[in-house]
């Protein structure tokens, strides 16, 4: 078994994922025993070309999955965990919006503090927010978090930073039943990781808005609605 498996999603990143190989690259994530799985969702702009053109340039120990079609950020996450061979399995963005430190917090959350689940959050105190984002979109974030507060399905000020990680038995257990398919994944995962009594840690992160996100604030924001209000009524039944 690996030591570490790191999942990066990707959907239309051929502008930038040359810069994050090369960043994770020279970073000290880039050793012996750590395993990137980058999962493309149906990209049609080129990204995997652009990918492996960069992965064949550095000694990253790196896997290339490919979705046929567009199914949703939740539904690549899924794809990369499953088919990780880590005992500690995270995910992050492929903007680096979390960058490569941020990404060594959260594994030492699950590695030598004993989480079994480790999000990080820019809500919490001692986070490092370099760049906000844009007002529509932070009010977007705000509004989301309060309709999954009335649900019930959490107390925290931020599920949605995509920076996780887990040891590899509660990754399995959360990731194998997953439904939800895009953006608020991160909500349903969290409900199931309350109910199965999993250890979760708030990390505090380093973090900068990167432009270009891939999330529609109104689109993916209505989206995310309805997946919440159908995690809300999964929970009622246990999901």
């Amino acid at each position: 078994m690996l030591r570490r498996s790191i999942v990066v999603p990707l959907y239309q990143e051929s502008t930038r994922i040359g810069g994050t190989v090369q960043a994770l690259a020279d970073s000290p994530l880039c050793e012996p025993g750590t395993e990137f799985l980058f999962v493309d969702d149906g990209s049609d702009d080129g990204t995997v070309a652009v990918l492996e053109q960069a992965l064949a340039g550095v000694p990253l120990q790196a896997t290339v999955l490919r979705l046929t079609n567009n199914q949703g950020k939740g539904a690549a996450v899924r794809s990369g965990v499953l088919a990780a061979r880590g005992a500690t399995v995270a995910f992050v963005d492929a903007d680096l919006s979390s960058p490569p430190s941020a990404i060594e917090q959260v594994l030492a959350a699950v590695e030598q503090q004993g989480a079994q689940v480790a999000l990080a959050s820019r809500a919490h105190p001692r986070s490092d927010i370099t760049a906000r984002q844009p007002l529509p979109r932070e009010t977007a974030g705000k509004t989301f978090n309060r309709l999954i507060r009335l649900l019930g399905l959490t107390t925290l000020p931020d599920t949605q930073c995509g920076l996780k990680a887990f040891d590899r038995d509660t990754a399995l257990a959360l990731f194998e039943p997953l439904r939800t398919r895009r953006f608020a994944f991160d909500v349903e995962l969290l409900v199931r990781a309350e109910q199965q009594g999993r250890r979760v840690q708030v990390v505090p992160t380093e973090w900068a808005h990167v432009p270009e996100s891939r999330v529609a604030p109104l689109r993916d924001g209505l989206r995310m609605a309805w997946d919440a209000l159908r995690v809300a009524a999964a929970a009622r039944r246990s999901l």
